[in-house]
């Protein structure tokens, strides 16, 4: 999580844009909703992020990396290198190229 103080400073633009704009248009929609996602993003530690990203992975089908950020809300550079580090690591399966699959890869019989 980022100091409190950023996380602050991000809540009081959005609030400030959101008396600003009692009827947004669409364009001043997505403004708020990118706002919005700042402050998330400023709140949320690594393991919530993880969290979701394990979550998000056992109750959907196959999904790709760049779907896979975008529920996590992640850059798509970062999923990707996550990917392939659970991929490399037999965590799990790549099951076609940049999709990561529901279910853990099978652990080989000893």
């Amino acid at each position: 999580m980022a100091d409190t103080a950023s996380a602050l400073k991000a809540a009081g633009a959005l609030v400030e844009a959101l008396k600003n704009t009692p009827k947004p248009s669409p364009a001043q929609h997505v403004e708020l909703l990118r706002l919005a996602s700042n402050v998330i993003a400023m709140l949320e530690s690594p393991y919530v992020i993880c969290t979701r990203f394990i979550e998000t992975l056992s109750s959907s089908g196959p999904i790709s990396a760049a779907d896979l950020a975008a529920v996590v809300n992640i850059p798509a550079t970062a999923m990707e290198r996550l990917a392939r580090m659970v991929l490399v690591n037999e965590i799990f399966t790549e099951t076609s190229p940049s999709t990561m699959p529901t279910t853990p890869s099978p652990k080989p019989s000893a």
